[in-house]
């Protein structure tokens, strides 16, 4: 079957090779494969202009706003360096523990994060009248009453410090000074409270008086 003339309107039908540079003044239909050896220029690409074409081998500049929906990952890790497992999301958590009904029996627990207190504070169940051996909400207490446990839904894979910011101990003490402190066990994070010039935990039941109270800022990066 006779090849028409590239210029002309209709169909060609066999293979053709280009040397020079051509130019499509409409839009063009390839049914079959079309290998392009040389550089390709157009003004958009499936409707993305060509000056947003990203070359993923390349370092590009951005300067526009881009909504990864799906996430960023960077060597299979999320942009947050330091945790190589998957997504690590910054979180802190403003906590309050003070007596329960039966001061030095049980104590209570809550969240009292805000807008002004803490940073993307996962949702937390307050404890109440929480005793030794015992679980109240997302709280238990151990044997000892010296580790108080907050179990979140999501895991905790990093914990980054913790701050008192109320500091009303024992009977409203104004002459000792306690440290808290937060340390990772199976994903939960495990509450310590220490008595300046002792390395040893505290029972947390016997230094909550009636009136007493104790805020604290606990930050943490958890899995989600």
């Amino acid at each position: 079957m006779p090849v028409r003339h590239p210029m002309s309107r209709g169909e060609l039908d066999t293979d053709l090779t280009i040397k020079g540079a051509w130019t499509f003044n409409a839009d063009q239909a390839f049914l079959g494969d079309v290998a392009i050896t040389g550089a390709l220029t157009a003004a958009s690409y499936g409707g993305i202009v060509e000056g947003n074409l990203l070359d993923k081998t390349a370092t590009e500049t951005v300067s526009g706003l881009y909504d990864f929906t799906g996430g960023i990952t960077r060597s299979s890790n999320f942009l947050l360096e330091g945790y190589s497992t998957g997504r690590s999301v910054v979180r802190a958590t403003y906590l309050r523990i003070f007596p329960g009904a039966t001061p030095g029996t049980n104590i209570n627990a809550e969240s009292a994060s805000t807008g002004s207190r803490g940073y993307n504070s996962p949702a937390i169940s307050a404890a109440t009248n929480l005793a030794k051996s015992g679980s109240s909400g997302s709280f238990s207490l151990n044997a000892g009453g010296t580790v108080i446990t907050l179990d979140l839904t999501e895991d905790i894979v990093g914990s980054l410090g913790s701050t008192i910011t109320v500091h009303n101990i024992n009977s409203s003490s104004t002459t000792e000074m306690y440290t808290v402190l937060g340390l990772i066990s199976s994903a939960s994070m495990d509450l310590f409270i220490l008595k300046r010039g002792s390395s040893s935990a505290v029972d947390w039941t016997t230094i909550m008086d009636a009136g007493d109270q104790i805020d604290f800022t606990i930050s943490f990066v958890a899995s989600t």
